[in-house]
């Protein structure tokens, strides 16, 4: 084969699990293996260590033919192409983030077009083309190209290898193939595919065999396909002579030729498919089964019931084979017409990665009886998804919604005429809800006849048109519909499933964990009586609020005669819970005000409109008054914020009590969810109290050394809002900044000091109203003694001395804080402080600054305050030529405030 395709699953994680599912085989190392047509290998690598992955390639002598080491580790991966590259590469892009990683790696191309790309979790993260320069290696015996040239035929995991834990031999671009081995039987019953897949050519008369068996190894009828030309085929125990597929060609591809033996009632029925083609669908009969010679009639050995199949040696062609149909699935048969009802659900099932580098696509086209368009869609798996409808001019459009990353995806198509008038369209991609949209003349404004091909035809039956590109695609149809919500928790929520069928339903049975709701002894759940109308049945749960606490799974069984399909037909109802906390708040209307909604236990986040106090929506336009952040970017783990600003402008003219509604929608299940409003009444307050005056933002504000601001704020733990106070010194130097930020752990930063935020040493009071008393205090500029007092409602914040081992080792810090302060400023980003009161200090409480190398001690006797500097060296040039252990003494009386005379020589420093 000139091409390849190798695909691994890279789990990096502290506790690893691995599931083998039936395709996956136990890895045997150092063992010839075929390669067959692609291959996928799970590898496991813990962190902190280092594993290595590697496959050699070989051509049909066993002869080495490229081969591919990837070498796992925390610091990213590293990989190597044997025979070509003399050392390890890292990959030249970012590889994405997360435990678990599928890398494809392709090879293609001969001559000097051979080409290795590598895609992580869909992203091209390697796109190399081979040539002397990238092969470097100069000890290799031959030149590079002899070997990346040859065809793989088998593969060989080495003992080197230490990451590889199981491998999957599977077809081209299909998953879950395995080997045919031909002494042992398969397991089959009634109802499952079997799909067998082979590299044999029209004309080279290989065989493909499939001998059924019952539970007791019976004969229970064969089908045999001969790659003659042209290629003929026989119904082993039923015909005399081989008839021929004259649709059916093979050249050098491969083929993958899916067989359904179907029984219904006393009818028999053979399908087969190949290359998603319909090529044989027959119904057993006396007319058809004309072989004389059998020892007992053909129903002797068609009537039994499958247990098995057997693939026996004489099986030419077959190399690999799969068994699916075990969830209801069959394979897609293209051009083929399938009967739908209006509303029934198409589930497609994919085997493929979400790539913008040749995107897989799904395409499903509607058709009346009479063969007319009903219209299309085509779902393209980009990433993100995307869709197009047909015969309405939609463009492709980005799916929204969260999208499963796992390899195999079922997407769900719905298309339902409503009873009032229009078409509406559905898709989900599992249980995410990817679209729903209601067709009219704006989603349709490209195409202005849409109405003759949605609206105006009655669709019954639709067609997958010829060979769709996603991988190994099959399908089931369902009539039951379930209705997903995400609602506000402890809330009332009804829960439903709409049935597409011409009469209405026997019997319905809602189950939540397999009990039903009303054997479960409480009056928490409703089943309210079923509603025919319009060809869809409908049935509702009402689920009391006292039991809607917490995301629940319901299963919705619905029992009838005339049900399309099974009779018995049931669907998962999904109905999840979010939290949403907003409170109300006390403001200022001088500045900007900030509203939060906060919401937690979200699926995929809220859409989000703020509605204004007169009901009507804020709009993006609206920027004068307001500005909105829905929170969306920052969205994590169900988590998201909301914040409306109310601009200055509004909050002037707010003179009483104001509501504005926060409004949320679930973005996981928008169509079927219902607003959750949640109401934020804004109280304005213009008056502080005795003493207090409005905070004005950035304009500075005079004090004396050691005065006290007192300041009041309504923000409370959690909100984010900030309290910030800048000191300024002469010529409004910067002398220091104290910040507050309300976060969960209230903290504070001091700016030139603290190198992060610290959570505060007191608790801070639950009540919003609280007021601050900021104190700061220079004690002895020489020796770096400067300190911080911070209460609030009384309760001691902080108590801090700045010194170099507070401030991180480090002198920096005065540059700042050494200054005496002259002023203070609350700049614009303090959100927090509504009112400010300034406090002189008492009459001789300000404390003088001593000169260097000298002591201060002060004492009150009476109204005299006596302070005595005392020399601490033999240093003139310090303390004006005085000797260690001399002293100078000052005065102040209290009933005046004065002190003695005051020189440079003493007190004071110049």
């Amino acid at each position: 084969m000139a091409n390849f395709i190798l695909r691994c699953l890279c789990i990096i994680s502290s506790l690893i699990v691995i599931i083998q599912s039936d395709g996956e085989l136990a890895v045997k190392r150092d063992t010839d293996i075929l390669m067959g047509l692609s291959l996928e290998i799970t590898t496991v690598q813990a962190s902190g260590t280092t594993k290595l992955m590697a496959v050699d390639f070989k051509d049909g002598s066993g002869l080495p033919a490229g081969s591919l080491e990837i070498v796992l580790k925390d610091s990213g991966p590293t990989y190597h192409l044997g025979q070509c590259s003399g050392f390890r590469e890292y990959f030249p892009l970012v590889l994405p983030s997360g435990t678990q990683k599928e890398w494809h790696i392709e090879k293609t191309g001969t001559g000097d077009d051979i080409r290795v790309v590598v895609k992580c979790n869909s992203g091209i993260v390697l796109n190399l083309l081979l040539s002397d320069t990238v092969c470097d290696n100069e000890d290799l015996e031959s030149p590079w190209k002899s070997y990346w040239e040859k065809e793989i035929v088998v593969f060989n995991i080495p003992t080197t290898d230490t990451a590889s834990t199981s491998y999957t031999v599977i077809a081209p671009g299909i998953t879950g193939f395995q080997p045919v081995d031909h002494t042992s039987n398969i397991a089959l019953s009634s109802g499952l595919t079997l799909h067998l897949a082979s590299d044999s050519t029209t004309g080279s008369n290989d065989k493909i065999q499939a001998l059924y068996l019952d539970s007791s190894d019976q004969d229970a009828g064969s089908l045999e396909i001969t790659l003659s030309d042209p290629i003929s085929y026989r119904l082993g125990e039923c015909e005399s002579t081989s008839q021929t597929l004259p649709d059916l060609r093979l050249t050098d591809t491969a083929l993958v030729c899916s067989i359904r033996r179907v029984v219904s009632g006393s009818d028999i029925r053979v399908v087969v498919s190949c290359r998603g083609m319909g090529v044989l669908d027959v119904v057993l009969s006396d007319a058809v089964c004309d072989d004389a010679g059998l020892a007992s009639p053909w129903r002797t050995y068609w009537e039994r019931e499958v247990a098995a199949v057997s693939i026996p040696t004489q099986d030419t062609a077959s190399d690999y084979y799969r068994v699916t149909g075990e969830d209801g699935f069959i394979p897609m048969v293209y051009g083929e017409d399938v009967s739908l009802l209006n509303g029934m659900t198409v589930n497609v099932k994919t085997k493929s990665l979400l790539s913008d580098e040749d995107p897989s696509r799904l395409t499903l086209l509607y058709f009346t009886g009479s063969d007319e368009s009903g219209g299309s869609v085509n779902i393209h798996l980009t990433s993100p998804p995307s869709y197009y409808l047909g015969q309405c001019g939609t463009g492709r459009q980005p799916l929204t919604g969260a999208t499963p990353q796992e390899y195999e995806k079922v997407w769900s198509i719905r298309r339902t005429k409503e009873t009032g008038g229009g078409v509406r369209v559905q898709i989900r991609c599992g249980q995410y809800e990817m679209l729903e949209i209601l067709l009219d003349d704006t989603v349709c404004a490209g195409d202005t006849s849409w109405r003759t091909t949605w609206e105006d035809t009655a669709v019954e039956k639709i067609q997958f048109p010829t060979q769709q590109d996603v991988v190994f695609p099959s399908y089931k149809l369902t009539a039951i519909h379930g209705v997903n919500k995400e609602v506000k928790t402890g809330t009332e929520v009804s829960g439903s499933c709409i049935v597409a069928t011409p009469s209405s339903a026997d019997s319905v049975v809602w189950e939540k964990e397999d009990v039903d709701v009303t054997a479960i002894p409480s009056t928490f759940y409703t089943v309210e009586p079923g509603v025919f109308e319009g060809g869809f049945y409908t049935t509702n749960m009402v689920v009391d609020a006292r039991d809607n606490t917490a995301d629940s799974v319901y299963q919705c069984v619905v029992t009838g005669s005339d049900l399309p399909g099974d009779s018995t037909q049931e669907a998962d109802v999904v109905i999840n819970v979010f939290d949403v906390v907003a409170d109300d708040k006390t403001v200022v209307t001088n500045r900007d005000q900030k509203i939060t909604c906060s919401f937690s236990g979200l699926s995929a986040g809220a859409q989000i409109t703020w509605l204004k106090p007169d009901g009507s929506a804020v709009t993006e336009t609206d920027t004068t008054d307001y500005s909105m952040d829905n929170g969306l970017a920052s969205f994590s783990g169900g988590s998201q914020k909301a914040i409306l600003t109310v601009k200055r402008v509004v909050m002037e003219t707010m003179v009483s009590p104001t509501t504005y509604t926060c409004r949320a929608r679930s973005i996981q299940y928008s169509s079927t969810s219902p607003d959750v409003d949640t109401s934020i009444t804004l109280t304005p307050i213009t008056d502080g109290g005795v003493g207090f005056t409005l905070v004005t933002r950035d304009t500075p504000l005079p004090v004396l050394v050691g005065m006290t601001v007192h300041i009041k704020t309504l923000s409370k733990s959690g909100s984010g809002d900030v309290l910030h106070l800048k000191y300024l010194s002469d010529k409004e130097r910067p002398a220091g900044d104290f910040i507050v930020l309300f976060s969960d752990t209230p903290s504070y930063y001091l700016e030139g000091c603290t190198a992060a935020w610290v959570p505060l040493s007191g608790d801070l009071p639950a009540e919003a109203a609280k007021t601050w008393s900021i104190k700061r205090s220079v004690v002895n500029i020489y020796n770096k003694v400067v300190k911080m007092e911070v209460t609030c409602n009384e309760v001691v914040m902080l108590n801090l001395t700045l010194s170099d081992t507070e401030c991180g080792n480090t002198a920096e810090w005065t540059t700042q804080w050494e200054r005496e302060a002259v002023a203070v400023v609350f700049p614009g980003d303090d959100t927090a402080s509504n009112f400010y009161q300034l406090e002189e200090e008492e009459p001789c409480s300000l404390i003088l600054t001593p000169l260097k190398y000298s002591t201060l001690e002060c004492e009150m006797v009476g109204d005299i305050k006596t302070c005595t500097l005392t020399c601490d060296t033999d240093n003139g040039y310090y303390f004006n030529n005085h000797d260690t252990g001399d002293s100078l003494v000052q005065t102040c009386d209290r009933k005046t405030g004065l002190w003695s005379e005051q020189t440079a020589d003493n007190f004071y420093a110049k």
